[in-house]
């Protein structure tokens, strides 16, 4: 789906239908805000912002199409990413971001109707995954990936990945609400995860020691299992 957003390097010569255009995604992201994904309809946007039904498909092709443009007035393309090379509060800063904007705004609840929109409209779903979540997956894998090359997280491990552990839990709860988004499950979140990825100076040191310690357990094994068939043949 192409981005419908007005171009700021569009050829001067049409100001009236950017001005409509403009008014549009306006009154498409006051009527999410007012009615959610659910009272969102195109005669509503229509009423607020003068332009004609006609028009509106001109541009956008379903209601799904213009609602996720209207959603983009309310939010930010990206989120920042602050690399200060702790990765475990860089990750609780950017996660505890996402998660007060899904609980303390009405943010949340839109997103999930566009999310459950998706499910019946392929469209819908592949601009959710390349405008929203891509840009933040993004965010998050530059954290990941410092933190790789600096040799706190192991190398072997794919970002994507290590994301979708922290994150799966926070859209769980989004979507199905059977737990809320509290002030400490970011923290948690990333805590959690973060026991099974980081590299610890240890390991290096610990796999030769158990690794000698196995061998000399089987040779132990091995002296024991002759000595009874050295002495009968004394």
């Amino acid at each position: 789906m192409a981005d419908m957003r007005a171009n700021p390097d569009v050829k001067r010569g049409r100001p009236r239908q950017l001005s409509v255009r403009d008014a549009v995604l306006a009154g498409a992201g006051q009527l999410l805000l007012q009615a959610g994904t659910k009272g969102f309809s195109i005669e509503g946007v229509a009423r607020l912002s003068g332009a004609s039904k006609v028009t509106i498909y001109k541009w956008w092709p379903s209601k799904g199409a213009l609602a996720l443009d209207g959603f983009y007035t309310l939010v930010s393309p990206s989120i920042d990413t602050t690399l200060t090379g702790d990765v475990e509060q860089d990750l609780v800063t950017q996660v505890s971001a996402v998660l007060a904007l899904f609980r303390d705004t009405a943010i949340g609840p839109i997103l999930a109707g566009l999310i459950g929109e998706a499910q019946r409209d392929p469209e819908l779903a592949a601009a959710i995954r390349e405008r929203w979540l891509e840009p933040r997956r993004q965010c998050g894998v530059a954290i990941v990936e410092a933190a790789q090359a600096a040799g706190h997280v192991r190398p072997d491990l794919d970002p994507t990945m290590i994301l979708d552990q922290i994150y799966g839990p926070i859209y769980l709860r989004l979507l199905v609400g059977h737990a809320p988004l509290t002030d400490d499950l970011a923290a948690a979140l990333v805590r959690t995860i973060l026991s099974g990825v980081l590299c610890r100076a240890s390991d290096a040191s610990e796999r030769p020691a158990r690794s000698t310690h196995h061998e000399h357990n089987w040779t132990r094994r091995d002296e024991l299992a002759k000595a009874p068939s050295a002495a009968r043949h004394s």
